[in-house]
């Protein structure tokens, strides 16, 4: 093995690279050229001026302190809109590439101190995310100003990530080199685009920011894969600085995997864990831009979505092969009498509390046995009549869900019973003294003697139906004037005694309410005045 040694002798040097070999320059052991580049500058480390030396094949440099520079006497400051901290050694800057205005700014780089510096200048470079080796950003860009001293660039922000740029001041003071240099740490904001409709896979569906996994036997794990895109003209793409941070919540998280390719800049979302037949779950996605080396500093807004996972439940029908019948898959509903159904619902309402419906089976040529359910039996009853056709009827206020089975097929109706309520009787305990009457529209006036005192009435009404399993409240608009005493019920019929107490006020409304169905009636009082006080009564 042969040994050159080469001496290279420099004066007069400023910061910056002063002699390069690129690649195929040397050769190797088999006088091949070798894929290696060498390269020797002068750079500021830790505060003093040294010679580096780099090797390619080499991930440290070499570095040797320089006699003779000094970096401590010199000082300038970078300034411009956006910039913190600009006279320290390493100053911050914050762009946002997706506001017009906010995406750019110019700076200024300004002796501070040091003495009469001759031939100043300044050289602007853009390092790695470690801020040491130069590199072509995917995150901003430099722009020269053109000033011959180097002294003003413009940075511009091209999209959401992080990025440092180097301004090396260099000079001579007293026939020697003087040098100073700034990192400046550059943080570029913006907007993460919402997210679009990923590729067409099998049992997956995508409609207003709602992703829907459909799993089944032959397809257990159906994916979507979505494009992360910020927003930046010409520029969609992720940098290799930033990265999303994906977060997911709901009843369903622990069953969705959402999972970001930095070198692909896709999202993919699919199941995970075991998801058993007839499960369904919703979950919550969120992803947001964050710096790929902290991922506490965020880069972008957040942007979120709905993940809908169900394995529907499916049922197998044995059917010998020589047999040629007909399974039932479906039943639907019609009117026949009485009250009418309407989109799945029956309400029988006032006197009308009965209804006859019939069932139809699908498709055309099936059949079978309908067995008819109610959920509730003591607020309405189902009465089949035929294979097809079910009476039902109110028994008291309330709801209850009407069920019809055929095989491994049901269909369900709601149904409301809200019966009207009656006055029967409306009777002073006093007839011969106090007196009730009913005008034509309904409304009734109590009239009491001048100087009698409190006095009562026991109020009647019936819905037609039981009360027994109803909640029964009466109420009166002012108790003072008239208090609703204790409500009881017998059957079909209810009693309330009222009593006329101050006539603070000269007309009443008494309210009952039987279940969900309501009843008002407006008293006039007439008669002398006494104290007052104030009674609800309610029957459970």
């Amino acid at each position: 093995m042969t040994t050159q040694n080469v001496q290279f002798i420099f004066k007069g040097v400023t910061q910056g690279v002063i002699i390069e070999f690129l690649d195929r320059y040397f050769v190797n052991y088999n006088r091949l050229p070798a894929l290696a580049s060498l390269s020797a500058s002068i750079e500021d480390y830790k505060g003093t001026m040294h010679l580096v030396v780099k090797w390619s094949n080499k991930s440290e440099p070499w570095r040797f302190p320089l006699s003779g520079s000094s970096s401590s006497g010199l000082t300038f400051a970078v300034s411009g809109k956006g910039i913190d901290g600009g006279t320290s050694n390493e100053p911050t800057l914050n762009l946002d590439s997706s506001t017009t205005g906010q995406e750019t700014t110019e700076l200024t780089a300004a002796q501070t101190g040091g003495g009469d510096i001759k031939n100043l200048t300044y050289t602007w470079t853009v390092l790695d995310s470690a801020g040491q080796n130069e590199i072509t950003s995917d995150v901003i860009k430099l722009i020269d100003e053109g000033e011959t001293d180097g002294s003003k660039f413009t940075i511009k922000g091209i999209r959401p990530g992080t990025a440092w740029v180097r301004v090396a001041a260099s000079g001579m003071l007293n026939g020697s080199p003087v040098n100073k240099v700034k990192n400046i740490k550059i943080t570029v904001t913006g907007k993460l685009e919402p997210f679009a409709t990923p590729a067409s896979a099998n049992g997956v569906s995508w409609e207003d920011k709602t992703l829907t996994l459909t799993i089944d036997s032959t397809n257990t794990s159906p994916s979507a894969v979505f494009d992360v895109e910020a927003t930046n003209p010409g520029a969609p793409a992720v940098s290799l600085t930033a990265r999303a941070a994906v977060n997911v919540t709901g009843n369903a998280a622990s069953y969705v995997d959402a999972t970001y390719d930095s070198a692909t800049q896709k999202l993919t979302v699919k199941p995970k864990g075991t998801i058993k037949e007839g499960y369904t779950g919703e979950a919550t996605v969120t992803v947001s831009l964050v710096a790929a080396q902290d991922s506490t500093k965020s880069l972008t807004n957040a942007e979120t979505f709905k993940v809908n996972i169900s394995y529907p439940k499916t049922t197998t029908y044995n059917i010998p092969s020589n047999s040629s019948k007909v399974v039932p898959t479906g039943l639907s509903f019609s009117n026949v009498s009485g009250a009418k159904l309407n989109s799945g619902t029956l309400r029988l309402t006032g006197t009308a509390l009965t209804s006859t419906i019939r069932a139809a089976i699908t498709p055309s040529g099936a059949s079978g046995t309908i067995n008819w359910e109610s959920s509730n039996s003591k607020v309405a009853s189902v009465t089949p009549s035929s294979g097809s056709r079910v009476t039902i009827t109110g028994l008291t206020a309330g709801s209850a869900i009407i069920t019809a089975k055929v095989g491994n097929v049901t269909k369900s109706i709601t149904v409301v019973v809200e019966p009207s309520i009656s006055i029967t009787s409306f009777t002073p305990n006093s007839p011969d003294k106090i007196k009730i009457t009913q005008a034509a529209d309904g409304t009734y006036t109590w009239t009491r003697p001048d100087g009698f005192g409190s006095c009562a009435a026991i109020l009647e009404f019936t819905t037609g139906l039981s009360m027994d399993n109803a909640q029964v409240i009466v109420t009166s608009s002012t108790d003072s004037a008239v208090a609703a005493g204790n409500a009881t019920t017998n059957g079909t019929s209810g009693r309330v005694q009222l009593t006329f107490g101050t006539r603070s006020v000269s007309e009443v409304t008494i309210t009952i309410k039987v279940g969900t169905v309501v009843r008002k009636i407006t008293i006039k009082l007439e008669g002398s005045d006494i104290s007052s006080g104030k009674v609800n009564a309610v029957k459970r």
